[in-house]
Order: structure tokens, then C-alpha cells, then sequence
């Protein structure tokens, strides 16, 4: 029967929702406005809960969870150039949401989301109650009350227990998109971008493992090609470290205690996502069996605006699951650059 115990009495998710909105047009729609604010409750949320061994099974499906969202939506669209000959479109769009974990379960504050854990490094994503949605929970650098980090023996230490590193869910997300008209010419552009959230990197905790990331080159040199570290922080007397410690040691133990906080990064972004150029043939340029004829160049991933992750996509992904924020030897974005033809008869 496999180790989760199959809930006989198990109800659908219930979700209501409560949303107001505007929608405005203003000289002849050359400009329109749409604007929603809502509020979204999900009970009975279906979530694995642990249970005894004793029981025979690991864990069991119930109806536990209740998570409100609450955001808003905004989109403007607007034609600052119309003529016969050349017409400008351009249009804005973004949205926030704002997620609150509001119960688990008689006695529960904090469930793993299922699946949405590192292979390594030992961080995985919770819901936990009163936090919003997908919490990313590890270890941090430990530190003293002014925020410097604490050493022993010239070796960075973690807190005690896993604590929260960030939520891995974006708060907001939108795009800005252009097209331009001339004659039978038509240039298109689409930036979109995620803001808000983070994301814990395995692929970086395996190249520092490795010796390979970037930052394992500080306290290296031609001449020093082992290298010593001393790290910026304090003993845990309180006074300044000055032990120089091997770099292979140093980053080393920074991956040995799993110091999660050191692959945890900003994950917002922005993306010339696509961008296209086309040309629609006017009719008196066509044999009358054809009716239309356009061409187009089409480029998508084309540009990583803004990014805050070294060496990997802020969009990678470990797992298909609910829980966001985890990343493992995802491939790299590709770019795609195609050609169309569309012809009419």
C-alpha cells in the first residue's frame, strides 16, 4: 500500500474569491485602463502530513491547510502615435500578490511541501503559519548582534537550526510589451520580468565544492595557487578573526556545514523575452490565387536584462512541484531564433 496513507475521506479544495474592478477607456481607447484588487481563500487545501510508524505508513493526506492571497492587478494600454501611416502600441501590465499560510493542522506550524527538497545542502521549502507561501528554510552564516559573521578556527559557523532564507514565491511579476507599425512593416518587443523572491542554488554549492565558482578565487594567486582565507568576521570572543585558513578547508567546510545562506540568491529578473520584424506584402504585389502574404523574423529568450544569479537562469527549476525557490543543473535558457511565412488563399 506504500508509505502515505490513503484518505478515504479526503474532500475537494475549496476556494473562494472576492474581486473588484475597474475598466476605463479614454479618447476613443487611444488609452485604457484595467485595474482589479482581490482577495483569494483556499481551505481544505490538501497537503502529507507525518504520522507515527507505528500506524504502518510515514504519512497521511488530509485536508489541513487554509491560505488566503490578496494582490491586485494592473494593465494600461495605450497608442501614443496613430496616423494613416505609422501607429505605436504599447502596453503595461503587473500584478502583486501577497500569500499568508493561515493553518496547517491542530498543533502544526510547519509542513514540508512535498517533493521540494535539495538533494544536497540540506534546505528544503515549507509552508509555515503566518509566513507567506513556499518559505525557503536552511542554515545561515551564525552571527553576533551587530550581524558579523562568528568564526572558529578561522571556519565560518551556521545557526543551530534552519531558518527561513527567503520565500522562493515572486511578489511581483508583469511585462511591458511595444509594437510598431509603418506602412507593411511591423517591429514587436516584449520585456517581462519577477521581482521579490529567491532562490537556493545547488549547481553553486557543487562548483564551490569543486573549486570552480568564482568566489573560491579569493585568497588565491599566481603565487599562492593553494591559497589562504581569512575570513571577514569575528571569534566567538568577539574579537576580529585573523586566522588564515587553506582555501581548499575554507570552502570546504562552508559546503560540509551546509551554509545555505552563501547559495541564496535574489531571483528577480528582467527579460527581452521576445522580439520580432515582419513585412505584409500589400495585395496588388500578389497573384490573385493569394489573398495575403507576410514574413517574419522571431527571436525569443533573447536578452537577460537584469539578473542577481551567478552562473545559472534565475528561472531553473530542481522539481515540478509546488514548491519554488530550489535549483539543480537546470539547463541554460536557450535563445530561439526562427523565420515565418504566412500565406493566405
Amino acid at each position: 500500500n506504500g508509505n502515505v496513507y490513503p484518505n478515504a475521506g479526503l474532500k475537494p479544495v475549496k476556494i473562494s474569491e472576492y474581486e473588484v474592478g475597474l475598466s476605463m477607456g479614454f479618447l476613443q481607447n487611444r488609452i485604457s485602463i484595467d485595474a482589479a484588487v482581490y482577495q483569494k481563500n483556499t481551505t481544505d487545501d490538501i497537503a502529507q502530513i507525518s504520522t507515527s510508524t507505528a500506524s504502518g505508513y510515514n504519512a497521511k493526506i488530509a485536508n489541513v491547510g487554509k491560505i488566503r492571497n490578496t494582490g491586485f492587478e494592473f494593465m494600461v494600454d495605450a497608442y501614443p502615435v496613430k496616423t494613416a501611416d505609422f501607429v505605436w502600441n504599447t502596453t503595461l501590465n503587473f500584478s502583486y500578490n501577497k500569500s499568508e499560510v493561515r493553518y496547517l493542522g491542530e498543533g502544526v506550524d510547519l509542513l514540508a511541501i512535498d517533493g521540494a527538497q535539495s538533494r544536497a545542502g540540506e534546505v528544503y521549502v515549507y509552508n509555515v503559519v503566518g509566513s507567506p507561501y513556499g518559505e525557503i528554510y536552511g542554515y545561515k552564516y551564525k552571527r553576533d548582534a551587530a550581524g558579523n559573521i562568528i568564526f572558529k578556527d578561522g571556519i565560518p559557523q551556521r545557526t543551530d537550526e534552519r531558518v527561513s532564507l527567503g520565500n522562493g514565491v515572486p511578489k511581483w511579476t508583469g511585462g511591458w510589451s511595444n509594437s510598431f507599425s509603418y506602412k507593411g512593416f511591423n517591429l514587436a518587443m516584449l520585456i517581462d520580468f519577477k521581482l521579490g523572491h529567491k532562490i537556493y542554488s545547488e549547481t553553486n554549492r557543487n562548483l564551490v565544492s569543486a573549486g570552480l565558482h568564482k568566489m573560491t578565487l579569493v585568497g588565491r594567486s599566481k603565487d599562492n595557487p593553494v591559497g589562504s582565507v581569512v575570513g571577514v568576521g569575528v571569534n566567538e570572543d568577539g574579537t576580529p578573526n585573523t586566522t588564515a585558513v587553506e582555501a581548499q578547508t575554507y570552502y570546504g567546510k562552508l559546503v560540509e556545514n551546509n551554509i545555505a545562506e552563501a547559495f541564496t540568491y535574489n531571483a528577480s529578473f528582467v527579460k527581452l523575452r521576445e522580439l520580432s520584424l515582419g513585412y505584409s506584402f500589400p495585395g496588388k504585389m500578389l497573384p490573385k490565387q493569394i489573398k495575403g502574404l507576410s514574413l517574419s523574423i522571431v527571436g525569443r529568450n533573447i536578452w537577460t536584462i537584469i539578473k542577481h544569479t551567478d552562473n545559472i537562469d534565475p528561472e531553473s527549476s530542481l522539481n515540478n512541484t509546488n514548491g519554488q525557490g530550489l535549483e539543480l543543473n537546470g539547463y541554460p535558457a536557450t535563445r530561439n531564433i526562427g523565420f515565418n511565412v504566412n500565406i493566405k488563399f
